[in-house]
This record gives structure tokens, C-alpha cells and sequence, in this order.
């Protein structure tokens, strides 16, 4: 759910999942970047005594975060640029 932490057992159905698929980017809106569950994944990952994950955090913004008076193509072009070079 958006904006909705995930529980500890999501969590743990999450981090398992990405160590199964050896995922090693794992995708956050901006404004959720810092105190996101993804975070507490990229450090159970890298932290597996097993099989660790480099795993990184990428700043992926759904352009949502646009004011009104942000609107252009330039904005739109600009933030898609960021979104690839995050990636």
C-alpha cells in the first residue's frame, strides 16, 4: 500500500524474495528514501551471513512530486534523465 511500512514479517517475505532473485537495486521515491523499509532490505541483504547482497537504494521519482507551476516538457525530461541515472 503507498506510504504503508511494510510489517516485520513482510519484511522478511520481502528480503527473502530478493535474495532468491539476487536483486541489487532496490527502487524508493525520493521523499521516502532515508526512513524506508527498503533500507532495512539493502541492510539485511548485505548483512546475510550466507550469500551477502551489495545491494544499493535507487531514487526513483513516479513524478508525483511536481507543482503545478513545475510543469513543462523541460521537468518532465529532467526528472526521467534523473530516474535513468539514478538507475
Amino acid at each position: 500500500r503507498p506510504e504503508v511500512e511494510p510489517g516485520p514479517d513482510r519484511l522478511r517475505k520481502i528480503t527473502k524474495l530478493c535474495q532468491a532473485q539476487n536483486v541489487r537495486v532496490l527502487t524508493v521515491e525520493p521523499q521516502f528514501a532515508e526512513k524506508s523499509a527498503a533500507q532495512a532490505v539493502k541492510n539485511a541483504l548485505r548483512g546475510d551471513k550466507e550469500k551477502p547482497i551489495a545491494a544499493e537504494l535507487a531514487a526513483v521519482d513516479p513524478l508525483e512530486t511536481a507543482k503545478p507551476n513545475e510543469l513543462s516538457a523541460d521537468w518532465y525530461i529532467k526528472k526521467m534523465t534523473e530516474n535513468v541515472t539514478n538507475l
